[in-house]
């Protein structure tokens, strides 16, 4: 049988894998552990849990089977014209979308490149990456919004601490920083966060915004937030993402 040919099938199918290990003429054979195949131009790396790529949302992009794509009565997720919009007329609304959760990460690199459109009802719409999801109530969130600010946030227990103020015992004031590094809205912004296994590094357009300590958290999925304010709805358009590993960043990277 073509272990390696159904293993393939069962991934793309977001499946487990059954046979993941034979063992011919006396010598173990692993398919799936570090896994990783081509198709086009799109390149899947699996890793234990962890599913590292890059993409650009093609038609033909073979991981747009892992997005989150059914529609909510409150938000719309579709993957058109080489972009994944999430678009909601909600106010005051934070939503996130996932990758398939049943990928995993501890150590891990996001590169982020996405707009808010510019006919949202607010400028101070944000969007960005969920990272260490572990229920609706509990992740952490690195965003930037239209205004030209970015914050870092945790949700645990459904209460929302931005982990640069005093709920976090930081010293910053304000819940959004404005940085000259971002981009307004309607403009494109490309979100890069290195995820260690206690400190978080982040860039915006190639700029360094943050360096810090954080753990409340362990491993688990990503994916892209979205939120709202009380003037209305909004439309985040997501133009690529890669997902790399990655070594735990340090400060001697700022």
């Amino acid at each position: 049988d073509n272990y390696v040919s159904q293993a393939l099938d069962e991934v793309l199918a977001g499946k487990s894998v059954t046979t993941s290990k034979t063992k011919p003429y006396g010598c173990g054979v692993k398919y799936w552990t570090n896994l990783s195949f081509k198709f086009k131009t799109s390149r899947i790396s699996i890793s234990g849990d962890a599913a590292f790529f890059f993409t650009d949302f093609a038609d033909d992009e073979p991981t747009n089977v892992y997005w989150q794509r059914t529609p909510t009565s409150a938000v719309e997720r579709t993957i058109v014209d080489g972009a994944y919009r999430i678009a909601t007329e909600e106010r005051n609304l934070a939503t996130t979308s996932l990758l398939d959760p049943q990928f995993i990460y501890d150590d891990v690199q996001i590169v982020l490149e996405g707009t808010i459109s510019e006919d949202s009802a607010s400028p101070s719409s944000a969007f960005g990456i969920v990272f260490r999801y572990q229920d609706d109530e509990n992740y952490n969130v690195f965003a930037v919004d239209g205004r030209g600010r970015y914050s870092i946030w945790k949700l645990e227990n459904d209460v929302w601490c931005e982990l640069r103020t005093a709920c976090n015992g930081g010293d910053a004031t304000e819940e959004w920083e404005i940085d000259d590094a971002i981009l307004p809205i309607g403009q494109v912004n490309t979100l890069d966060l290195i995820i260690g296994d206690d400190t978080l590094l982040a860039e915006v357009n190639g700029e360094f915004v943050l360096f810090m300590d954080e753990s409340t958290f362990g491993r688990g999925p990503v994916g892209i937030y979205m939120a709202t304010t009380l003037q209305g709805g909004t439309t985040a358009t997501i133009n690529s993402i890669d997902i790399r590993p990655a070594e735990s960043p340090t400060s001697s990277m700022t």
